[in-house]
This record gives structure tokens, C-alpha cells and sequence, in this order.
């Protein structure tokens, strides 16, 4: 009383008959009683080993179904926070772990600036002239450089420096300090 799965190919292959004859053999020793037989089919299928319970009947206590539903709703809340909340990804996950000291990791979406707004052209302008006449006097790392302005507009610098890096306009030597390229 236990089914079993038959490869209808792979047996009509070891008999030396067609599948179309063995299908037809199987049918038959199925309508004599003889075993049950389901045809195999091409798409894939579920077989439910426990009887299926009718939604009618199935019974979900008020209290456990408001408690799961008030726990998906947490997660989702907290999953959105992280996403939305300006601190650190790393430091996020390190205090949810109970680390609440850690430094920011300066490689996540929120430590690079990705998830900042646009900057204003005049700010960009000012900020440019100013990373601008430092690096002429020399080369500096890019944490010399986004020190050298107030600290409420560091991360407004950095997405400035991050421009000019990726256009070409600063280089960053085997130093790793960045220098301004001459026009000339």
C-alpha cells in the first residue's frame, strides 16, 4: 500500500516495448483491481501525503491569528526602518546584535552618501572651488580633505568628492591621497 513513482519511459525502455503499450498495460491491471495506477504527466505535481483539511473546517484561534499577523507586521515595520533610517548598515546590525558602539563601516549605501538627495548646483560650485584650492597646495587623503569643512557639510563634500572622482577631475595616487588634474 505504499506508491511508488515509475519512469513509464525508462521501464518501457527496460521491457523493450513502447510507452504507449505499457501505459495501456498499466491501465488495464488498474481496471482489474490489480493496482492503482496514475498516468505520469509532464508537468510537475504535489501529492499530499495527509488529507487536505477544507477551508471550511480549518479553525485558526482569533488570538494566535492576530498574534502571527501582529509579528509580520513588526518585521515588515523593522525591515522598512532599516531601509529608511540614515545610520550606518553595519553599525544598524551590530546594535540589533547588541554591539551599540561599533563605528560606521564607510563602505554601506548611508556611509557612502548613495541614499542622499541631489546637491544644489551653488553648492556643489562652492564646495568644488574650495577641494579645488586645497589639492593645489597638495595632495591629501580623502579624509583630510572632507575635515577640512564643517561637520554638517561632510557628507554633502563627500558626494562632491565622489563626482569629481568619477569624472575624472581628481585622481587618487598610489598613495591613496587624491590630487586635482591639471587642464593644461
Amino acid at each position: 500500500n505504499h506508491p511508488i513513482n515509475l519512469r513509464e519511459g525508462q521501464l518501457a525502455r527496460f521491457l523493450k516495448m513502447p510507452v504507449s503499450e505499457l501505459r495501456s498495460a498499466l491501465q488495464k491491471l488498474a481496471s482489474d483491481g490489480i493496482v492503482d495506477y496514475l498516468p505520469q504527466k509532464d508537468t510537475p505535481q504535489i501529492i499530499f501525503i495527509r488529507e487536505r483539511v477544507d477551508a471550511d473546517n480549518l479553525l485558526i484561534g482569533r488570538d494566535l491569528y492576530n498574534f502571527r499577523k501582529n509579528r509580520q507586521y513588526e518585521r515588515i515595520k523593522t525591515a522598512i526602518a532599516y531601509a529608511e533610517t540614515p545610520i550606518c548598515r553595519s553599525r544598524q546590525l551590530l546594535a540589533y546584535f547588541g554591539q551599540a558602539d561599533a563605528p560606521k563601516c564607510g563602505i554601506c549605501d548611508v556611509c557612502t552618501g548613495r541614499t542622499r538627495t541631489k546637491l544644489d548646483n551653488e553648492s556643489f560650485s562652492k564646495y568644488r572651488e574650495k577641494i579645488e584650492r586645497l589639492l593645489a597646495e597638495e595632495p591629501l587623503s580623502l579624509e583630510q580633505i572632507i575635515e577640512s569643512f564643517a561637520p554638517r557639510r561632510q557628507e554633502e563634500v563627500l558626494k562632491t568628492l565622489e563626482y569629481l572622482i568619477d569624472e575624472g577631475v581628481i585622481a587618487e595616487r598610489k598613495d591613496h591621497k587624491l590630487s586635482w588634474k591639471s587642464t593644461s
